[in-house]
């Protein structure tokens, strides 16, 4: 009957630990205008299909909803709102992973979608040729001031219109994602960065980076600290095992004191032996069980 009920209140611990809530907001995209922050805005009549589930219809004017995650990850089968699509054409075939942060499903109008990704194509492209011209500008004083060869100058000429030519997927992996990114979701500096780069002020950008420090030396540091706390993990591992057997063992002795005392009839002294062993650990519910 024990055993029963501890496996009854075991089943009923992991049930409850997994029936948490996933919060989502159905939305449009934050923006950046004229280098400021636009917050996107809730779609309110939006509806949202969780694998297995009913679909659920978003009430609330921020795009708010919320559903139980009986399981650690869930999938989304389809997100609808009449005149609007999805922004991220794959949010509906991958895996996700319950979070106290918010799911946000971001989307947009198909004729907004397409503009947005239209004029992110033309700022990098525009981006790029500029570079190109400026390039060209410098290989041409160099040559008139014969600080290169002509074989020199024709070289590098050859190389970046061959870079030139291979752009094209740079523009199109670019120009994907930044028609894609929702500004809401970043803090203010990497909004900015962000603005910069989509808006070809890649000086600025630089700048603003700079601000935080040499990655290449603050990659090193960080793979540094990481070892040592993989290190730090694996001792606190080994003497978290220690401890566990210490306790098993510390365990044991109680109750065999406890039986040695209740064979003898001495009840108080039996009851100390259980108590002290149900001490050790307040979530073993057979040890709890067991003081009753």
């Amino acid at each position: 009957m024990k055993k029963g009920l501890l496996l009854f209140v075991c089943s009923l611990v992991a049930m409850v630990s997994f029936a948490q809530t996933q919060q989502g907001y159905v939305k449009t995209k934050g923006r950046m205008i004229d280098g400021k922050h636009v917050p996107g805005q809730g779609l309110k009549g939006a509806t949202v299909s969780i694998q297995g589930r009913t679909t659920m219809l978003v009430k609330t004017d921020d795009g708010a909803f919320s559903f139980p995650v009986p399981e650690p990850q869930f999938r989304i089968d389809s997100v609808r709102k009449k005149g609007y699509q999805l922004v991220d054409m794959d949010a509906c075939y991958r895996t996700y992973k319950h979070s106290s942060n918010p799911l946000y499903i971001i989307m947009e109008t198909p004729e907004k979608q397409l503009q947005d990704l239209l004029d992110s194509q033309q700022k990098i492209r525009r981006t790029l040729t500029n570079q190109l011209l400026q390039r060209e500008k410098e290989l041409e004083a160099l040559k008139e001031s014969h600080k290169i060869t002509l074989e020199e100058y024709q070289k590098a000429m050859q190389k970046i219109y061959a870079d030139q030519d291979n752009n094209e997927k740079l523009i199109s992996d670019m120009a994907k994602r930044y028609s894609e990114l929702d500004y809401e979701q970043l803090d203010e500096f990497y909004r900015q960065v962000s603005y910069c780069i989509e808006n070809g002020e890649l000086v600025k950008a630089d700048s603003l980076l700079r601000i935080r420090g040499n990655p290449n030396e603050q990659v090193k540091e960080h793979l540094q600290e990481e070892q040592v706390i993989q290190e730090q993990e694996e001792q606190l591992g080994k003497a978290k095992a220690v401890h566990a057997a210490d306790k098993e063992e510390l365990a044991r002795r109680c109750y065999s004191y406890y039986e040695t005392f209740a064979s003898q009839y001495q009840n108080d002294s039996a009851a100390h032996y259980l108590e002290l062993r149900a001490s050790l650990d307040t979530t073993n519910a057979e040890w709890q069980e067991n003081l009753n």
